[in-house]
């Protein structure tokens, strides 16, 4: 594959966001939608800037002084560690940026904005960085930074190979959402509004949460949970076929397995993660309290020191053992203690935290209700994982031109510019 050497000043204009007081965060709805680095961390956001969590009118754009970036802008991080996680993200309708952010705002005469994308991607950001504690981007020295890009007819089709795999992924993120969508709203009417089957024949009681349906408990976590945990200190080993789960891969109520990492600790046996259990981030500002939970069988996989494990007891669901966990979420943030960076969730403060049980007749049957859409959901999140890969392989070796696509008939008519 033939290609020319640019400077990426010479393939697209650089700007950074704006800053945004703190009365904007978190608006939803305005003219004009706003992102954060978080929010490319969203499940819709996975390649393709398509969700946002602040929206501002136009009229608070033009006081602040903010300029939307146009669709087909590529953003990335410019400030911390999210420079070194390479998340780079192509916006899809005019947006604003937020100041720790840079939008590249691509020459369409010379480069494709998806193949911008994904050679950004794989250029390496971080190594162009200035900075140790905190590291930074700056754009005099991104301007700099060389780029070879194929002739626009490659680069097309190299864009719509890889935008497919985008697609799937994203078709797939989406109905996995649906369907956890669907498992929560028959858990907030069943359990939240006691909307339950035969709910008509069944009297309302006190209970320390407040009225339940007669038959139900309320009960602290620290009587109802077979096992409350933290897991080991990892002694990492590449060559190992043991998996330590950390906090990253808690996100979203599910448990990513893509970035854990392989360790040769020793382990105790009900350290041992196993399907049904629900896990806890328990340690620092940020990531404390999100929680997760394992829905397939797994071997040789614990977490470490900075994650806690639940264990639902025989007689629960851990259908039900995972949606009512799910929504003790704000709790368990609001328990963490200590000093700023060293805030730490107690088993004994998870264990206090009371929650509603139902009689084992209607835990089973919402079980029976919901398994199939998390047995469905699972499935689509192994696709889901399969796809990243085969993604993830193929991107660096079209980019460089190790797999050369020049002389292949693909259509990338559908690809906007």
């Amino acid at each position: 594959m033939e290609t020319r050497q640019y400077r990426l000043g010479d393939v697209c204009t650089l700007r950074a966001g704006s800053a945004f007081k703190k009365k904007y965060q978190g608006l939803g709805d305005g003219d004009l939608p706003f992102i954060k680095v978080s929010d490319m961390n969203l499940p819709s956001n996975q390649f393709r800037i398509q969700k946002a969590n602040n929206w501002v009118s136009q009229e608070t754009a033009i006081e602040i002084g903010a300029k939307p970036f146009p669709a087909g802008t590529v953003v990335f991080a410019k400030i911390g560690e999210a420079i070194k996680q390479n998340r780079v993200r192509l916006l899809t309708i005019p947006t604003l940026i937020d100041n720790n952010m840079l939008g590249a705002m691509p020459n369409l005469n010379l480069v494709q904005p998806h193949y911008l994308m994904f050679a950004l991607g794989t250029i390496g950001l971080d190594r162009w960085a200035t900075g140790t504690a905190m590291p930074y981007l700056t754009q005099g020295t991104l301007n700099g930074v060389p780029i070879e890009l194929p002739d626009m007819r490659t680069q097309r089709k190299i864009a719509a190979v890889l935008a497919a795999y985008d697609e799937l992924i994203e078709n797939n993120l989406r109905r996995i959402e649906i369907l956890e969508e669907m498992a929560q709203a028959v858990y907030r009417e069943w359990f939240v509004n006691f909307r339950f089957p035969g709910h008509e024949d069944v009297a309302m009681v006190d209970s320390p949460l407040g009225p339940i349906a007669e038959g139900w408990e309320a009960a602290p976590l620290g009587e109802v949970a077979d096992y409350i945990g933290r897991g080991v200190s990892p002694k990492y080993d590449d060559q190992s076929s043991s998996v330590v789960i950390n906090q990253r891969c808690i996100r979203d109520h599910r448990v990513s397995f893509e970035p854990s990492r392989t360790h040769r600790s020793k382990v105790k046996p009900e350290k041992y993660v196993m399907r049904g259990d629900v896990l806890v981030n328990s340690t620092g500002v940020g990531t404390l309290g999100r929680v997760a939970q394992l829905r397939r069988h797994v071997e040789d996989m614990t977490v470490d020191s900075h994650v806690t494990i639940l264990r639902p007891p025989e007689w629960i669901p851990s259908e039900y053992w995972g949606r009512v966990l799910v929504a003790e979420e704000s709790t368990f943030e609001r328990l963490g203690a200590g000093a700023t960076g060293q805030t730490e969730l107690s088993r004994t403060a998870i264990g206090a935290v009371t929650i509603v049980v139902p009689n084992t007749e209607l835990g089973q049957t919402y079980a029976g209700h919901v398994r199939p859409m998390d047995e469905l959901a699972e499935n689509l999140a192994q696709q889901l994982a399969n796809l990243r890969a085969t993604r993830d392989l193929l991107l660096p070796k079209l980019v460089s031109g190790e797999i050369d696509v020049s002389d292949l008939d693909i259509d990338t008519e559908w690809l906007a510019t």
